[in-house]
Formats: C-alpha cells, structure tokens, sequence
C-alpha cells in the first residue's frame, strides 16, 4: 500500500471511530452529576481533541511519510510539506490571535459586556515583554552578580499576564458603569490612548518611527540571557525556553508553533473550567438577566470587573507572543482594524464558545492569506480586483476587508451560533440520523 493510501486510510479510520463513539455516547443516559460536569464527557470528543492535537503538533513536521505531499494543494500549506516558513508565520499567528478571541468572548459572549479595546492589551503584553525580557547588565567593576530583567521565559509571560489583568481590572469598573453601545463607544479610548502611548513614550516603546525591538525566544540554543549567571557567563539555571536575542538572529519557527499552541490549549482549557465554576456561572447570568442576577446575590460589578481583567490577561499574553513572534511593534499593530477583528473572530466562530474564539481566529488568519496565494488566479478571474493600488478597482486586500464585512452580516441574520452552531446542527443530523 503507498503511503497516499495508507494515509487516506487512516484518515477514515479515525473519523470512523470519532463517529462510532459519538453515537454511542448518544445512547448513553448521565445519570450522576459528576458525569455531568465532567470536562469532556463524551468519549467521541476525547478521541476528536486527540486526532485534532495529533494534526496540529505535527504540522511543523509533516506528512510526508504518509505521501500525503503528493495531494494537489498549495506548496507549503498542507502539512505533508511541511509548512514553509511562510504558512508556519500564518499559523502561528492564528495561534496568537486564538488566545486573545478566547478572552474577548469570555467578556462579550459569556458576560455581555461590548468592548471595541481588546488590542489596546495586546499593547500592554508587548512592552511589558520588552521591558521584562530584556536583560539588564549589572556593573562587573563593582562584582555584583549579573542579575536583570532576563528572566525566565514562563515567567516574562506570566507577569505581561498579570499586567494585563491588572489594568484592565483598575479601569473596569469604570468602564463597566455603561452598557451596551455606550460601553463600546467608551472602550474605543483604549484603543486610541494605547496608540498615543505606542507613539510617544519613547523610553518603552521606542516611539513613533522608531520601534523598540522585542526579545524573541531562544528554545536552548547559544548563550542564555538568564536570571542569574555566575562570574565566567556560565549558565546556572534555565538553560532553555528563554526571552533573548535568537541565535544567527532567526526565528525558530516549530519551536514558536508548538509554544503557542500549547498556550492555546492551555487558555482553552482554563476558559471551559472558568465557564463551569461558579464564577462563570455568574459571568452568564449577569449576561442574561444583570438586575435578576444582582437580586439572587450575584455581585454585578465585581463579576464585570472579574471577566473584564480575565479577557485583558488574556489579550496581553497574546500581545506578547505576538511581539516576541515579530520582533517589533508599532502603534498600527494595535490599531482599531485589529479590535474590529476580533469582534469579527468571536461572531464567525461562535459568541460565547471557547472553540469558536480559535475557528473564528483560524478563518480569520488564513482566508486573507490564502487570498494573496491565489491572487494571479483572482486577478485573472474578476476584473474589479487588481494587483496594483494605482489602478481603478479593489485590492486583494479591501476585498478581504468587504469578504468579511458580509460574512459577518450573514453569520449576524442566519448563524447568530457561528461555526460551532453549524457544526452542532450537523452533529445533531448525524447522531439522530435517520430518525430526523
């Protein structure tokens, strides 16, 4: 058997077990609640994730072992290439903005609270990875340890974090006095006070026309700006996964895949559980009915500020990686297009869902960029889409930016539920088939 067919064969293979095991668990009746709460009950689900997380993981790898490199798709985008450098950067940065979707649904769709700033915290998580990652020499004439501000990698990250958390939940509860389209005009001022800080706190940021370079991640390789070193420059701790200056000055792509969804998988996770606590539960019913909830003792403005400074966190671990990922910002990186994109993320992919904020920033991520891949082909195909801006017509970009301003209008009338409803609605069809 070629390996094309070995792999198509254990391609069906799964989604045959996937689908056996999901109509079993149709039948079967929950009868405790501990099987109720339970983060993934049905073992269909359990076999999905695995399948899932066995595909993405080996994206950096490839395929072709499988032959599946002989399909008829665009070089470099499947994984039996395996991704070039260039898909790599796409799907990574779907993984970045995943993180911060996760978060703003948590604060639009499980709490109801409209905000139009979520990439003012990207900005928050970027600087504060610039000014925590980088190392910071200490005098040698005086014999003092060599002890800065290269810090561990997993801890830059968590305090970009709890910054992010921090300010988001100082000025939520000023924020959150509004509602509704009120509260989305408001938190418009994030956006525009994190674009004039990008532009003029020239000691953070670098300033307007001068961007500050962010350390990027070292995966183990060369000399590691650490916390501590001892007198010859050795290494004594944390000889790996630290923020710093890369080897030969290149990115390590695979390495920065599979750090970021790790991280995805991890904010996943954190936000399901979330959901299921009581705090969630609170969350929701502020969404749902505020003044009810406040009357059987749900606290209002403490559940706003609490999902609000959740959903700034997240924003800024994403706005970190994504700095570390790109090695510099400006003040268009956090400009009012990305916020509008996330909004536009969390309603494709499903509003209130954890697993719609990551297929809504999936679609985002890459439908533009596979646009510019068949953008010969588009050219060719419709008049009033041309390669040069001079010309009369629309670029491939404001085409994408129309593309998605209709799909959302769309998805807004007849898939309020996003991809996941869909998903759940042909589900649905197939565990009930062919009684429906």
């Amino acid at each position: 058997m070629s390996g094309g067919f070995l792999g198509i064969a254990l391609l069906l293979g799964a989604a045959a077990l996937i689908v056996w095991a999901s109509r079993r668990d149709a039948r079967l009746l929950v009868s405790r609640y501990a099987d109720d709460v339970r983060q993934f009950r049905p073992n269909g689900r359990k076999w999905m994730l695995l399948v899932g997380a066995l595909i993405v993981a080996s994206i950096p790898v490839g395929w072709s072992w499988l032959g599946v490199g002989s399909a008829h798709v665009p070089r470099g985008f499947f994984p039996g290439m395996p991704f070039t450098d260039r898909w790599m950067l796409v799907a990574s940065t779907a993984g970045i903005w995943a993180i911060a979707a996760i978060g703003l649904n948590l604060l639009i769709g499980n709490t109801g609270q409209i905000s139009l700033g979520h990439s003012a915290f990207l900005a928050i998580g970027s600087f504060s990875l610039g000014y925590f990652g980088t190392e910071v020499e200490s005098s040698k004439a005086n014999g003092l340890l060599n002890i800065g501000f290269g810090l561990h990698g997993l801890l830059v990250l968590f305090i970009a974090t709890v910054i992010g958390g921090v300010v988001a939940a100082a000025i939520g509860p000023f924020a959150l006095r509004l509602r509704g389209n009120y509260l989305a005009i408001v938190s418009l001022v994030l956006v525009f006070t994190a674009q004039h800080m990008v532009k003029n706190w020239a000691s953070l940021t670098g300033g307007e026309g001068n961007p500050r370079s962010l350390p990027s991640i070292n995966f183990g390789a060369g000399e590691s700006p650490v916390w501590l070193r001892d007198e010859t420059g050795a290494t004594n701790i944390f000889n790996s996964f630290f923020f710093g200056t890369p080897s030969g000055g290149a990115t390590d792509k695979p390495g920065y895949f599979w750090t970021i969804w790790i991280l995805v998988a991890v904010v996943a996770v954190a936000a399901r559980n979330l959901l299921r606590s009581r705090q969630g539960r609170a969350m929701m019913a502020v969404r749902d009915r505020d003044l009810s909830a406040e009357v059987i003792g749900v606290r209002q403005m403490y559940t706003k500020t609490w999902a609000f400074a959740i959903s700034g966190a997240m924003g800024s671990l994403a706005g970190a990686m994504y700095g570390s990922l790109f090695g510099s910002v400006n003040a268009d990186s956090f400009a009012l297009t990305i916020a509008i994109g996330f909004v536009t993320m969390i309603v494709i992919g499903g509003v209130g869902s954890v697993a719609g904020g990551i297929l809504g920033a999936v679609v985002y991520t890459f439908v533009p960029e596979l646009l510019k891949y068949f953008e010969p082909s588009i050219n060719q195909k419709l008049s009033f889409i041309q390669s040069d801006p001079a010309k009369p017509g629309l670029t491939v970009g404001r085409f994408t930016d129309i593309l998605f301003g209709v799909v959302v209008i769309v998805f807004l009338i007849y898939f309020p539920a996003g991809l996941v409803g869909i998903w759940s609605r042909l589900k649905r069809y197939a565990l009930t088939w062919p009684l429906n």
